[in-house]
């Protein structure tokens, strides 16, 4: 069922890695997107009364000068519930962000990318993403201990961090330069 849209939905991670989202008057449509862009945050539309609901109950969004907003802090079941119920544009889902994948994946860079891959090997350095750990989440060097025999997992330990090795899909972790790694 389909409700007038009187709100706008920007939300995103912030650089601290918390979730935030906010509401505008759908009329600012044109300078929320211009800042959703600067800052990597998306747009949604509340096309649905379950969407609308969730939408008015969030803080309004503050334009800040340079075209940048103040987005506040929302609860991780509140980013993942409007995540799923608010309308986004497709150019968003195609680019992977948050509820996408690559649509149409050029077969020349998956193939330069397979080939990137095949070189990690144990006591290399790669780029995993912790987050299960809230006070460590992000992006952290980690030394691949071992390979799956199928290639498709890595046992690694944090570099910088003592503790137990952990497991990764070998296709979830980014490479570093061997050069610049050390």
């Amino acid at each position: 069922m389909s409700t007038r849209i009187k709100h706008i939905v920007m939300l995103g991670v912030g650089d601290d890695g918390k979730a935030r989202a906010c509401r505008f008057d759908a009329s600012q449509e044109p300078a929320v997107r211009k800042a959703a862009g600067l800052m990597n945050f998306r747009v949604g539309i509340p096309k649905t009364e379950q969407a609308a609901t969730l939408a008015a109950k969030l803080s309004e969004g503050t334009f800040l000068e340079g075209g940048l907003v103040t987005v506040p802090q929302v609860t991780e079941d509140v980013f993942y519930k409007l995540a799923k119920f608010l309308t986004f544009d497709s150019s968003w889902k195609t680019a992977g962000t948050i509820t996408g994948s690559p649509a149409n994946a050029d077969e020349a860079v998956l193939k330069a990318a397979d080939a990137l891959w095949s070189t990690i090997q144990p006591g290399r350095t790669v780029l995993a993403f912790e987050f299960t750990d809230p006070e460590a989440y992000g992006w952290s060097a980690a030394i691949v201990v071992s390979i799956s025999k199928d290639d498709q997992t890595l046992e690694l330990r944090w570099r910088d961090w003592p503790g137990k090795p952990f497991r990764a899909p070998s296709h979830s972790v980014a490479l570093l330069r061997p050069d610049v790694c050390s």
